[in-house]
Order: structure tokens, then C-alpha cells, then sequence
């Protein structure tokens, strides 16, 4: 989903959920429970959509225990600072035996997008090749080396998953370092972390690319022209590689158009920074939003059945697919305690707000990228887009021109081994 913010309306994500877990989850084998009835809603909302919750008249809030009105004080747990974080320290093995590791967590055998659990594919009907075909390739490949800025809403930093990962930080609005959640809304920014960047650590989910490290700008839910193109300038500043944005306008000024092309030009060091934007969830042409820039790579989103999700948005600039789930959603991190989605730190594919989305398929390519700048950090932009839309899998039933693309599935879908 390509939630937030917008110059004109706010916008959150709509998901669902119900909590199935094997007693046994990290096993190789997935066995639901007899009562297991799958949930979906379709995302209704993205950071360009007008649906209100509020405003349907079947609209039921989930109101628990500790909510708290707008109007006074969040309950967020304290210290409302951010902490002193230790950069990660690297393996010095280059080679790891992923799927043993991947044995080890609790929930990555529901991470479909990225890997294949047997049991899981089978029981759940998801199509052999809907992931993002990594084969081997994280064995090898974890984004050692690698700088991902993350642009949005809010960080828990306190999370196990990727607190070690965290370089620095910055908030926008308020011209400081706490990026932390102010609202129990405010979960958008640690579900696409936790994609990116989750850690082998036997408690949750694994991350694409597991040794990146994290530079987080929190933007506001009305940003003004002048402040998006701080966050964008502030990325380039701390030494970002990869800038991930599972947001977007509909309304890309002239002038942050401008800021983005200069950085996907000229940063990091000459070769391009690569900036990637999630393409929106409203089922509609792309327009002038930021995931239609050039020099921008714009992500769709695709399904359990290996095609494009019938929300992502379309357009002669959208550029590759990655999952984004409907049917199923994506695992991934929560904000910790009682103040998110759930109150085990993590998201299961079944929530009944399950991550779905463009806002997750950006931050999947982002992972995937990483590994690949690990594997040749001299890639220019332009050498790394040509390799990603070369190597793509051409899916669905639409024709692709003479340079393998359409409006719907752009250069096809992401295939991790083949680039």
C-alpha cells in the first residue's frame, strides 16, 4: 500500500487477520488449524485514496483497551528518545546456510514473498513462482555494505528485528532525531523496515536483506514541498545507496521532481542513488505521481498466483512488480507491545490488518536490490535498471511491446536470481 501522506488527504492502510500459528512454526512443515477460514479485504486506502473508514456506513472500528482519542494523549510507551544504537556487526563468513536460518524463526516460513515453505505453498495454493525466486542467492548475498533510506511515517527503533541496524535518524517536522510513533497508526514505517531489514535472531521474521543498514526520516501526514525535499536531500546527506518510499502524491512538484533526478543522477559518488517508490493501490493510471518520474523505479504490486494484483496501479512507467499480496498478506514487523496491530511485535499473513500492498512490494524490491549493489556496488543506476527489467519474469496474460513492457505489469516481475 502506498499509505500516507499527501498533500491533500491522509491516508492508512486497511488490512485483516486472524491469529494461526503452528505450535511447531519454525518446522520446515505448515499444518493450519481445522477451523482456518483465510480473511481478505482488498486495501482501500492508500496515500492518494479518498476512503475514509469513517465513512462507510458498515465501517466497524476494533476498538481496544488502551485506545486513545486524537484529541488527548497517546498511549506509546516510554522513553519517547531515541536510543544510542550500536551499528551492526558484520559476519565476517560470507557464506550462510539460509534455509537452516530461516528454520530457526517463528514466522519465516509464512514470508512467501521471499521464500518457499512446501507445506505452506501448498495448503495456502500459492503459485511456485509468486516469490521473488531468490534460489541460493541468500546464502551468499545479505546487503553487507549496503545504506537503505526509508522515508516514512514513523520507526519503532526499539525493535529487536533491526535496532542494531539503525545509523542515524531524522524527523522532518520537527528538526530532531525521534522518529518514534506517536500514534498507534503509526505503523507503516516498521512494516517496511521489518521487510527490509529483520535480523536472523530466532524471534520473528527474516529480512531480504539482512545487514543493511538503516537510515530512517520520518515525514508527516501533510508535508509541505519544501519538506519532502529535505527528506530526499537528508537521505543523500547520511549516505544513502537505496532511498525506499511506500508513499506518494499523485502530485510530484517540479521542483522535488527535480531534487529526485538529481540524486538518481548524480549521488552516490556519480553512479546514482536508487530511488524506489511504491506505484499506489487505486486500480489507476499512475499519473503524475513520484513513482512515474523517469529515473525513478515505480513498483506494482503482484499476488499469491504469480500475476498483478487487480489494486496496484498501471502506466507507461511503472517498472517492475514485486509481491504485495491480497489474498494473503506479508509477515513482517509490528511496533512492540500493546501499541500496534498486534501484541507480539510481529504481523502475520492472516492479520485481519495484514500488510498488503504496493507499501510492501517497494520495500521488497529494496531488499532485493541491496543484495544485488553487495554483489557489484559499482552498478550505475542505469546499469542496475536495465539488469532488473531484462531479467524480469514476463507474467500475466498481457502482451509486452518490443522492449518487454506494458501499463500493467511494467518490465514483468522481479526475478532476484536472474539479476
Amino acid at each position: 500500500m502506498k499509505k500516507l501522506f499527501l498533500t491533500i488527504s491522509i491516508l492508512f492502510f486497511v488490512g485483516c487477520s486472524v491469529d494461526i500459528k503452528d505450535d511447531d512454526s519454525s518446522s520446515d512443515s505448515y499444518t493450519p488449524p481445522s477451523n482456518y477460514v483465510p480473511t481478505y479485504n482488498e486495501p482501500k486506502t492508500d496515500i492518494t485514496s479518498p476512503y475514509l473508514p469513517e465513512s462507510d456506513e458498515n465501517y466497524l472500528p476494533n476498538i481496544s483497551d488502551d485506545y486513545v482519542p486524537l484529541n488527548e494523549t497517546p498511549k506509546i510507551n516510554e522513553p519517547q528518545s531515541v536510543p544510542t544504537i550500536t551499528p551492526i556487526s558484520e559476519p565476517t563468513n560470507k557464506f550462510r546456510d539460509f534455509k537452516s536460518l530461516c528454520q530457526s524463526e517463528p514466522l519465516c516460513y509464512q514470508q512467501w514473498y521471499m521464500t518457499r515453505n512446501e507445506s505452506f505453498y501448498d495448503y495456502n495454493s500459492i503459485d511456485k513462482n509468486a516469490g521473488i525466486n531468490a534460489d541460493d542467492k541468500y546464502d551468499t548475498y545479505s546487503g553487507k555494505g549496503v545504506v537503505v533510506a526509508i522515508i516514512d511515517d514513523a520507526l519503532d527503533v526499539y525493535h529487536n528485528e533491526f535496532r542494531d541496524k539503525i545509523i542515524a535518524t531524522y524527523n522532518i517536522n520537527d528538526k530532531n532525531e525521534d522518529v518514534l510513533p506517536q500514534l498507534k497508526d503509526d505503523t507503516h514505517g516498521t512494516h517496511v523496515t521489518g521487510i527490509i531489514a529483520s535480523s536472523f535472531n530466532k524471534k520473528g521474521v527474516v529480512g531480504i536483506a539482512t545487514n543493511v543498514k538503516i537510515i530512517f526520516i520520518k515525514i508527516g501526514a501533510m508535508n509541505s514541498e519544501s519538506e519532502y525535499i529535505e527528506a530526499f536531500n537528508k537521505a543523500n546527506e547520511l549516505g544513502a545507496d537505496i532511498i525506499c518510499n511506500s508513499w506518494g502524491t499523485y502530485n510530484a512538484t517540479d521542483a522535488l521532481k527535480d531534487t529526485i533526478n538529481n540524486l538518481a543522477q548524480n549521488g552516490r559518488n556519480g553512479k546514482g542513488t536508487i530511488i524506489i517508490f511504491a506505484a499506489g493501490n487505486d486500480a489507476r493510471y499512475m499519473g503524475n505521481d513520484e513513482s512515474a518520474i523517469p529515473s525513478v523505479l515505480g513498483i506494482g504490486a503482484s499476488n499469491k498466483s504469480n500475476d498483478r494484483t487487480t489494486y496496484s496501479n498501471y502506466g507507461e512507467e511503472l517498472d517492475l512488480l514485486t509481491p504485495g499480496g491480497d489474498v494473503i498478506g506479508m509477515a513482517t514487523t509490528d511496533l512492540t507491545s500493546y501499541q500496534g496491530v498486534t501484541s507480539n511485535d510481529y504481523i502475520e499473513f492472516d492479520n485481519y490488518q495484514s500488510f498488503i500492498g504496493t507499501s510492501a512490494s517497494a520495500p521488497i524490491a529494496t531488499g532485493a536490490i541491496a543484495l544485488i549493489l553487495e554483489a557489484n556496488p559499482n552498478l550505475t543506476r542505469t546499469q542496475l535498471f536495465s539488469i532488473l527489467r531484462t531479467s524480469a519474469d514476463k507474467i500475466g496474460y498481457i502482451d509486452y511491446d518490443s522492449k518487454g513492457h506494458n501499463d500493467y505489469y511494467g518490465y514483468g516481475k522481479l526475478n532476484l536470481s536472474k539479476a
